[in-house]
């Protein structure tokens, strides 16, 4: 029987944690998967989907029937949120990339009650995936009435003047922006390369006490260093 993806991710989590606590150093082998799951109390089948998770994270190198040994990993990211609510990288400041996507779709779950819009009312959505040495942490998805959009055409597009135009915006209206944990939605995951639960900030423009736009971040937390929300613009609204 296969694992459910929270007891997997709390393994991978556990024996992750080990790894940066140096109990099982950088270049060694791990112990084999029966003293791993005896270890860390998991079925013999979960912890081999864990250390599958965090091959795919790049921390371990996996060969069947010799063993998985330790990556140095990939680098973390030292994130920030400003007085607007977008958040920025602190650090590292190389082996940084993004790729953009812009495409018209229905506003999604999530998105419905937070614009105050139908459910299948037609947005604007920019997807900008975020990578650090190669590797996905953060997928920013910017939803926009189309109406903005045909205001402010640098807004379809799929570079940076489009991130641009949207800050230049969003300097003249009220924000607000909150942080939860929640599990990552499908494509969310297939570009984040990561089926666990990821860190959401969301972050809304209000115009005239309406809300105009919102973008949702979604961080991978094993990469994801430290993050420093403005205390402003903290509070999640009450339903």
């Amino acid at each position: 029987m296969a694992a459910s993806t929270t007891q997997k991710q709390r393994a991978a989590d556990a024996v992750r944690a080990a790894i940066q606590a140096g109990l099982y150093p950088v270049g060694e082998k791990l112990p084999g998967l029966r003293k791993l799951s005896e270890t860390h109390g998991v079925a013999y089948n979960t912890m081999r989907e864990a250390l599958a998770i965090l091959a795919g994270e790049g921390l371990l190198d996996t060969t069947p029937q010799v063993g998985s040994v330790v990556l140095a990993g990939h680098q973390s990211v030292d994130v920030m949120a400003t007085e607007q609510g977008r958040l920025v990288v602190v650090s590292p400041t190389t082996g940084l990339a993004e790729a953009i996507t812009v495409e018209a779709c229905p506003a999604p779950p999530v998105v419905v009650p937070v614009l105050q819009v139908p459910a299948d009312e037609q947005v604007l959505l920019r997807r900008s995936t975020h990578f650090v040495d190669g590797a996905p942490w953060a997928v920013v998805e910017t939803y926009l009435p189309l109406a903005l959009a045909d205001l402010h055409p640098a807004l379809r597009r799929p570079d940076s003047s489009g991130t641009d135009e949207l800050e230049e915006l969003s300097a003249h209206v009220r924000q607000r922006a909150w942080m939860t944990a929640r599990e990552a939605a499908p494509e969310t995951a297939r570009l984040l390369s990561s089926d666990g639960t990821v860190l959401s900030w969301t972050r809304v423009a209000l115009r005239d006490g309406e809300p105009w736009w919102c973008q949702i971040a979604s961080l991978r937390g094993d990469r994801v260093r430290a993050l420093h929300p403005s205390a402003t613009y903290t509070d999640e609204p009450s339903s």
